[in-house]
């Protein structure tokens, strides 16, 4: 429902209209509709797998992605959909796996939206899963507690939200998550538990700073299948700040040990970056843009450091690669405290 203000959802009108346009079907079952799914599949389970006989409810179920799956795993799920079209879908998309496997766990799927759930009755649901309404947001955000994961796309291209607080629990924010939220202001610090940070999560966003540290594993989608691939470990994502205008300060933490392509694409607000002795490697584009007034500072010495002729070149469509755009100045051997 990102597209959507809280008025139009009480509507359903334009809702109905987008929905009957789009495949969302196609969609969960895309390249990154698979990086969200499985993602969150595996949290989803993880904490199943801690109760006895739970009952779940899908609001917005769209075309019964989790609902169908997770019947087939012997759960029993009520799922709500506002739109017509994709709760047809999802029904069929139900009857085709229990064709496929009789002893499918029974699913109550049923017309409503997340504003009006009259027809559960309260307390009678252990696990409830609510996906999509990142276009309802607005404000300064605060993530509740007990949540363990952002998923991708969750809030992207959201203009209201303009700040936002991590709980103490939350472990993963997938690919997309607030790009294009350029009212997103703030610094950026991830608790402790957090551990996975997908590709775009911040771009194109109005964030003033991040503290990056080591323990955080970049994560993308496949190029080979549709499956999620975890990146290298203690790395920063592709694109996952780029084009933040506002950005001012950086801090990377020793630990970290790649700077993915781009990751850093357009930040021409960043006045001094240190990079620790700790980064050994830097994919082509992570600076791309930065102008002569920026400075890249390297802990490590010339020779030691990852060098400018491989991470400041792009590649040419002739073949080989051409210089890159990154004129910073770069000291090496930097003593400096951060």
């Amino acid at each position: 429902y990102g597209a959507f203000g809280r008025d139009d959802l009480r509507s359903m009108t334009n809702l109905e209209e987008y929905y009957n346009k789009c495949n969302e079907d196609k969609r969960l079952k895309s390249r990154h509709g698979q990086v969200e799914y499985n993602t969150t599949m595996a949290y989803i389970k993880a904490y199943l797998n801690s109760m006895e006989s739970p009952k779940i409810a899908d609001i917005g179920a769209a075309t019964g992605v989790y609902t169908v799956s997770l019947a087939l795993d012997g759960y029993e799920v009520t799922a709500v959909e506002p739109v017509k079209y994709n709760l047809g879908i999802l029904k069929k998309n139900y009857e085709a796996a229990k064709a496929e496997n009789p002893g499918i766990s029974p699913v109550e799927a049923m017309q409503g939206n997340a504003l009006n759930l009259k027809k559960l009755k309260s307390e009678s649901f252990d696990l409830t899963l609510l996906f999509g309404l990142g276009g309802l947001v607005t404000g300064d955000i605060e993530i509740p507690e007990n949540t363990f994961q952002i998923a991708s796309y969750a809030f992207t291209g959201n203009k209201a939200i303009t700040g936002v607080k991590f709980n103490n629990e939350l472990e993963v924010i997938g690919i997309h998550a607030f790009d294009g939220c350029e009212n997103l202001t703030g610094d950026i610090a991830f608790p402790a538990a957090f551990n996975t940070l997908g590709t775009y999560a911040f771009a194109n966003t109005a964030i003033t700073g991040v503290t990056y540290r080591a323990g955080i594993t970049a994560m993308a989608p496949s190029g080979n299948s549709n499956t999620m691939e975890t990146l290298t470990a203690n790395a920063v994502p592709t694109y996952a700040f780029a084009n933040c205008a506002n950005l001012t300060y950086v801090v990377i933490e020793d630990g970290v040990v790649q700077i993915m392509g781009n990751a850093f694409d357009g930040d021409t607000g960043i006045t001094v970056i240190v990079i620790p002795k700790s980064v050994t490697t830097i994919v082509s584009g992570a600076f791309a843009k930065w102008t002569e007034e920026q400075t890249i500072c390297f802990r490590a010495k010339e020779g030691r450091a990852p060098s400018p002729s491989v991470w400041n070149t792009s590649s040419s469509l002739l073949g080989g690669t051409t210089p890159g755009t990154c004129k910073a100045a770069i000291i090496y051997n930097y003593k400096a405290e951060e």
